[in-house]
């Protein structure tokens, strides 16, 4: 999070209302425009995560940009003005064409991601369990290539680790 913090200074160093010149507060996490009284705040973008299950099924999404075995859960950010519960609704259906409710999402824990690399920003990611009722066939879009429903036994990597991720968000 330093990291953020310190690029978040270097790239505001000017009032972005009037262009006058930033004050730091010195805790680092806050600036100040004397001329225009205008406070400004490090930024993040909320993005959520979830894994669509059915019983003991998951739905696991192939992007475009990863190797041809390389699956994961699906991804996107968050909405002006969304709750989370339909950022997730919105997401599953837009990238796998899988019908979900905002009841059936259940929250499990957010992480900070770093936006230290180059060209990426600062993410808060909100992991979520997105419960499908039935095992729709998921169809492929411009971002994901393949959508498959994995069952827990199928692959015993992949199960320990789905197991020891939503171990971890509890």
């Amino acid at each position: 999070m330093s990291l953020n913090l310190l690029q978040w200074q270097v790239d505001s160093k000017y009032c972005g209302k009037c262009r006058s010149e930033l004050e730091f507060h010195p805790s680092g996490r806050s600036c100040r425009c004397n001329a225009c009284n205008q406070n400004f705040f490090p930024r993040y973008n909320p993005v959520v995560i979830m894994l669509v299950v059915n019983g003991d099924y998951c739905l696991l999404g192939r992007n475009r940009q990863f190797p041809t075995r390389m699956f994961s859960a699906l991804a996107g950010f968050v909405d002006v003005g969304e709750t989370i519960e339909q950022a997730v609704v919105r997401e599953v259906m837009e990238e796998v064409n899988v019908s979900i409710k905002p009841s059936q999402v259940e929250y499990l824990r957010s992480d900070f991601w770093g936006g230290f690399r180059q060209n990426y920003s600062p993410e808060l990611m909100i992991g979520c369990i997105a419960h499908a009722p039935l095992q729709q066939e998921p169809s492929v879009t411009d971002e994901i290539v393949e959508a498959v429903w994995y069952h827990k036994t199928q692959n015993k990597r992949s199960s320990s680790f789905i197991k020891t991720t939503r171990h971890s968000f509890r």
